[in-house]
């Protein structure tokens, strides 16, 4: 942790000094609750190459209701950030 020594600092600076670190802080944080970019929709290929398992898995995982399928133009797709949250699930 650094130390800072205060010597002879005027009641102004001193806020305007805190409200810059506040200021900055605050800025990190909200940035965890920006909206984030769209959902990365991942082929059941991928899915199974991220997961590290066979794509019977992949299927398996889907019927079993751990996984969400959804449709676009005739071809199965999966949620990037659902995948990730199945793996929190399935280590629990």
């Amino acid at each position: 942790m650094n130390e800072l020594s205060i010597v002879q600092v005027t009641p102004e600076n001193l806020e305007r000094l805190i409200k810059k670190v506040v200021k900055v802080e605050l800025a990190s944080f909200l940035e965890m609750f920006k909206p984030k970019k769209e959902d990365e929709l991942l082929t059941p290929k991928q899915v199974a190459k991220l997961l590290k398992v066979n794509i019977s898995t992949v299927h398996r995982r889907t019927e079993k209701g751990i996984l969400n399928k959804y449709w676009n133009g005739g071809s199965v797709y999966y949620k990037k950030s659902e995948v990730e949250k199945s793996i929190v699930k399935l280590n629990s």
